[in-house]
């Protein structure tokens, strides 16, 4: 299923999402598809919790809170959430196609995106299970989701932490 909505530069995307049909309500689910291969991929927001807050509860598996739109037409609201979803699904098309890759450890990893960390934390990253991003103060950075570097080089990160070997 697909859904839409505005990332933070102002376009128009379209990215995978899930549908629970009882509800009604599209979550930022799905699954970023190319070369055959189906990698499954989720964002969600940490709603602006303190990042130390928000890293302790990582440890404990604590992802976020589900981005989630009861539009019918899926369209989504949150840009930060829209950009992290839109870039990590291109990103791993990118190592799907070029470096023949399933996912970031080659066995189908679920991509996972936290977006919202911190309040102002001008920073991204990678904590050995996901891509995480804060909104920036405003004055030296915006919200680091909209960068497709800026996934790209986190989501490096996940590809030398499974400690693989660039083989493409």
């Amino acid at each position: 299923m697909t859904g839409r909505g505005l990332d933070l530069h102002g376009t128009m995307q379209s990215f995978p999402v899930g549908k629970d049909l009882a509800t009604g309500t599209s979550y930022l689910h799905g699954a970023s598809t190319a070369a055959g291969k189906s990698v499954p991929i989720a964002t969600f927001s940490a709603q602006r919790m303190e990042e130390f807050v928000y890293m302790l509860g990582a440890i404990f598996g604590f992802t976020g809170y589900e981005v989630s739109t009861k539009n019918s037409t899926n369209f989504f609201y949150d840009p930060a959430a829209i950009s992290a979803h839109y870039n990590s699904d291109k990103v791993n098309r990118y190592y799907q196609v070029i470096h023949k890759r399933n996912s970031l450890d080659n066995n189908g990893m679920k991509l996972i995106n936290t977006v919202h960390i911190g309040v102002k934390w001008n920073n991204a990253g990678w904590n050995g299970k996901q891509m995480m991003y804060g909104d920036g103060d405003g004055i030296r950075f915006n919200s680091l989701a909209g960068g497709l570097d800026v996934a790209g080089h986190e989501m490096t990160h996940g590809f030398d932490d499974q400690g693989r070997q660039y083989d493409a």
